[in-house]
């Protein structure tokens, strides 16, 4: 923490007086939001920018989000934060960073609470029907986060904090634009002891309250990127990224505990990426990536964690790579139609070794995707889009005992946009969208024992209806509704085939129905709210289920967001949400039961100093709420924050 402190007081002697404004990196987009392209009016949209990440304080993908309607967090045993969007788990949503897809090889899962924002221009969601050209794997929707890119000759920033329980965080860059060329580096750091839990929480058998344990996180990430503009509609960037981290896994705090350590996640990817203008024929944006990731997992015998001697302690090690890429190819067909089509290539690899000493298993599989989209106006009020890709996917592993096949799947996309007079609009889209099963899922029999393999087993479909208005009462208050239906077929689920044995199977049937209600205002003041609701019903609809209930899907959630303007040009962002009580199958009982609903309301305090300088102080969960995302794990109480951000 020392270094980050001299590192912001050394720019701070510097004094300078102008602002960095963060540029987006045009490289990283798939679909831009402000275009006037159908595909982008079809399905819900929200740009979360740099200046309103600052404002809030937030520090990870999962704080980003989290404000927006139809998305529900959760933290459970893995100590990871993981999110769903109106019911769809993340591993079913499209998790981006310059249009590159970032994933666990063997899950499919990537912790969002280890995603950094220190590098980004803004976030865009797309919750619902996402263009085809983003390829697969986008069932409920797509996360992009989009890099910045310098616009002056030199800019140089540093901010860092502190908060409770040995908490503090760091972050400078420094990025220049010579005009055909740019470049930018960036360095973060993130390191906390552990975690207060709330005031409130009562003393259980694995957890005595107070600071939880094994709750501690650290991180260290780069990212740098140095791009080339040769000739007007050309651009070039190379760039990579890595992310350094090591947290501890706070056990259920009733019943059978486990001491889990991550001693190592780290993930490094490396990408290449252009837009080249080919003449009259029309722009080709192209990236191709390599990333690696590699984790230890550690399994203790007893909350010392200091020896690994039990028959149920570990050291697990992952080796995964992946690689591939894609082009968009934009033709100039004609002024009346907004064509593009795109092609995917990935590969993924996954090595493991279930303890010192084991033998390297090994699984791979790749996937291909060809997509074509089309926008155009029906008529002046009335625009279409239609889209269609082939996906497919190709196990390559051989130390099996089975032949496992290739599947594929056509997935259409409709939607229509109709301009009601100046104010008011609505459109309405469908689509079928597919997961495919991750190399967990495929080989999931050689890594466990206790697991067969399901050489049978097939994609997830789902078959998705959204229905959506949006009215302009005025320039500074507008109110948004969006009606959504989604029919999932071929859930894989976890079932009992006896002798202990457990085997992945496509028996879930899921149905989410649901709408958003949201309501922003901006005042002549300068204050501005944001205010939304969300209903979910999340209903299990396989042929034999204890319960319709599907584990951990709120079916209410209410948000607020107020941007106080006060004097001296300070702001004060407030925020409170509430969450409905979540649904779960308790492991030892099976019984169906719930946890608790909660508020939770952060601040923060935005203090300009000087045009270059800003100081903050805030506070997230004020109420000191006791809550849990998932039964058996409390999640952290009151924390108070400081911080200090410096830009020339």
């Amino acid at each position: 923490m020392a270094r980050w402190i001299g590192l912001i007081c050394f720019v701070f002697y510097l004094l300078c007086s102008h602002t960095v404004q963060a540029e987006t990196f045009d490289l990283g987009e798939i679909i831009v939001k402000d275009s006037r392209q159908t595909i982008t009016q079809i399905a819900a949209i929200d740009e979360i920018t740099q200046s309103e990440l600052q404002q809030r304080g937030a520090q990870t993908l999962g704080q980003a989000i989290e404000t927006l309607p139809g998305v529900y967090i959760n933290v459970g045993r893995r100590n990871e934060l993981t999110f769903n969007i109106r019911g769809f788990e993340q591993r079913q949503v499209a998790v981006l960073l310059d249009g590159i897809a970032l994933m666990v090889p063997y899950d499919g899962f990537i912790d969002s609470g280890s995603l950094p924002l220190d590098s980004l221009a803004k976030i865009t969601v797309t919750r619902g029907n996402s263009s085809v050209l983003y390829g697969g794997t986008a069932m409920g929707g797509v996360v992009n986060m989009v890099s910045a890119k310098p616009e002056r000759p030199l800019e140089i920033s540093a901010d860092g904090g502190i908060a409770e329980r040995g908490t503090a965080w760091g972050h400078a860059r420094i990025a220049s634009d010579q005009g055909r060329y740019y470049f930018s580096a960036d360095y973060g750091y993130s390191d906390s002891d552990d975690f207060r839990l709330s005031d409130d929480y009562d003393k259980h058998e694995n957890e005595n309250g107070g600071v939880r344990q094994n709750s501690d996180r650290q991180r260290e990430n780069i990212a740098i990127k140095v791009g080339f503009e040769p000739a007007k509609g050309h651009e070039y960037a190379i760039g990579i990224h890595r992310v350094d981290s090591e947290w501890g896994m706070p056990t259920i705090d009733e019943g059978w505990g486990r001491y889990w350590r991550f001693s190592t996640w780290q993930r490094t990817t490396g990408y290449l990426t252009g837009k080249s203008q080919l003449g009259d024929l029309g722009t080709l944006h192209s990236r191709f990536f390599y990333d690696t990731f590699d984790n230890v997992l550690d399994s203790y015998d007893d909350d010392n964690f200091t020896s690994q001697t039990r028959k149920y302690a570990f050291h697990s090690t992952y080796d995964d790579h992946s690689y591939g890429g894609n082009l968009t190819f934009r033709p100039n067909l004609s002024p009346d139609h907004d064509t593009a089509v795109a092609v995917h290539y990935r590969r993924d690899t996954h090595r493991s070794q279930s303890d010192r000493g084991e033998a390297w298993l090994k699984s791979r599989s790749e996937q291909y995707s060809c997509a074509i989209e089309d926008n155009f106006n029906l008529c002046d009020n009335l625009s279409m889009v239609i889209g269609l890709s082939y996906d497919q996917q190709r196990p390559l592993t051989e130390s099996t005992d089975f032949d496992r096949q290739s599947e594929d799947a056509w997935n259409p996309l409709i939607g229509l946009n109709w301009q009601l007079g100046l104010t008011t609009r609505c459109w309405f889209s469908v689509a079928k969208k597919i997961r495919f099963p991750s190399l967990k899922e495929l080989y999931s029999g050689l890594e466990s024992s206790k697991t067969l393999s399901n050489e049978e087993l097939k994609l997830e479909r789902s078959l998705n209806y959204e229905l959506g208005f949006e009215h302009f009462f005025s320039d500074d208050l507008i109110a948004q509704l969006s009606v959504f239906y989604s029919k999932i077929d071929d859930l894989i689920e976890s079932e009992p085939v006896g002798s202990g044995l457990d085997q992945l199977q496509n028996v879930g049937k899921a149905r989410y129905v649901g709408a958003e209600v949201s309501l922003r205002y901006c005042s002549d003041a300068g204050h501005e709210l944001y205010s939304h609701y969300t209903f979910l019903d999340a209903s299990n609809r396989s042929a034999q289920h204890s319960s319709d209930h599907i584990p951990y899907r709120s079916q209410h959630k209410f948000n607020v967001s107020v941007i106080w303007q006060l004097p001296a040009t300070m702001n004060l962002v407030t925020q409170a949400q509430w969450n409905s009580r979540r649904h779960y199958q308790d492991s030892t009982t099976f019984d169906w039961q719930t946890t608790d609903d909660y508020w939770l309301c952060h601040a923060q305090l935005n203090c300009p100093i000087t045009a270059s300088i800003q100081w903050n102080l805030g506070v997230r969960n004020l109420l000191d709420e006791e809550y849990q995302l998932e039964a058996g794990f409390p999640q952290p109480g009151r924390q108070l924050y400081t911080g200090l951000r410096v830009t020339f």
